[in-house]
């Protein structure tokens, strides 16, 4: 910032950027009218240090109402503390693995059409979700990798790390 900062929303901005974007986003949010707004919050157990206090500020209406029709969905591997979130009643639902008819159609749909292929991925993944998705991806860049389900963790595990 090498130049003195003049417009006063500019300032704003600078000074309080979280007052700022929020109300932004706030307004942003309610030109939407049409139709249901869903924002996902995802890996929460990674983004809620930084983020928690923010959602629950706007959760409480520190920075003006909600529209009616946002959603909020928090996802993560750990649960909200009940004391913390206990105003808010949150819907709980465990994501449990697929069953092997569900993980088989989640394959064929993704582009997995050989037998020895999906029945491989099937026993290597556990019908996990997030593990049948990583493993599809190999099955089309890496199919030499089908075979050994040590390999396929290690890519998974090496997926699942570059992520953070």
């Amino acid at each position: 910032m090498t130049q003195k900062l003049q417009d006063k929303d500019d300032i704003q901005l600078v000074c309080q950027p979280t007052e700022v974007l929020t109300a932004q986003f706030r307004a942003d949010l309610e030109t939407i009218t049409d139709r249901q707004i869903v924002l996902l919050f995802d890996a929460f157990e990674h983004t809620g240090e930084i983020l928690e206090r923010w959602l629950l500020e706007i959760l409480a209406g520190k920075h003006g109402r909600l529209p009616p029709n946002c959603i909020w969905v928090i996802a993560g591997l750990n649960q909200l503390d009940s004391v913390v979130w206990s105003g808010y009643e949150p819907v709980e639902l465990q994501l449990i693995p697929f069953t092997p008819e569900e993980a088989t159609k989640f394959l064929q749909n993704s582009g997995v059409s050989v037998l020895n292929e999906i029945s491989i991925i099937l026993e290597g993944s556990g019908c996990l979700p997030l593990l049948l998705a990583v493993l599809t991806k190999n099955a089309h860049n890496h199919p030499a990798l089908m075979g050994d389900t040590n390999e396929m963790m290690r890519s998974f595990l090496q997926s699942a790390l570059n992520q953070r």
